[in-house]
């Protein structure tokens, strides 16, 4: 795993509208059962030149979530796990610097369930250089971001 992961030890981001570090977030809420698993976005993928995706999961206390980030391999045409966070409460944290490909975030529920919060770079907010695939209708939104900045970004992470 390239990416840093970061556990909390609180619910530090209970109540923000925007927890990421580096532009705006996309903040989406659900519940989840044991065993379930989400995907964001949920209808698609994420398709990234180069960035630092950032994910941000805030789950029940008596549950255990796990956050993962996927990126789709075009030879083998799986989705192979890039980099995942799974401590044993929760609250789950990952910085990942991304490379050009496409990405989809998954949230499961390995014990318990309940409602959670995440927070996501990867929505093609104003500081990602990406595009979403919508597969259910084909549509791709695309938005700029400057690649100094990011590269900027990227570095400060890990030094």
């Amino acid at each position: 795993d390239r990416g840093r992961v970061n556990t909390p030890t609180t619910n530090q981001f209970v109540g923000l509208e925007n927890p990421c570090r580096q532009g705006k977030c996309e903040k989406f809420t659900g519940t989840l059962n044991e065993a379930e698993t989400a995907r964001y976005p949920p209808s698609g993928s994420i398709f990234v030149k180069h960035s630092v995706l950032e994910g941000f999961l805030v789950g029940p206390a008596s549950a255990d979530f796990d956050l993962e980030l996927f990126k789709w391999d075009p030879k083998s045409k799986n989705w192979l796990r890039e980099t995942a966070s799974t401590a044993f409460n929760s609250n789950e944290v990952i910085f990942y610097p991304a490379m050009e490909g496409e990405y989809s975030w998954a949230i499961s529920a390995a014990s318990g369930s309940g409602e959670y919060t995440f927070w996501s770079t990867s929505g093609c907010g104003d500081s990602v250089d990406c595009a979403r695939n919508d597969n259910s209708s084909g549509v791709a939104l695309h938005s700029s971001a400057f690649v100094l900045v990011l590269c900027s970004l990227v570095s400060l992470l890990f030094t």
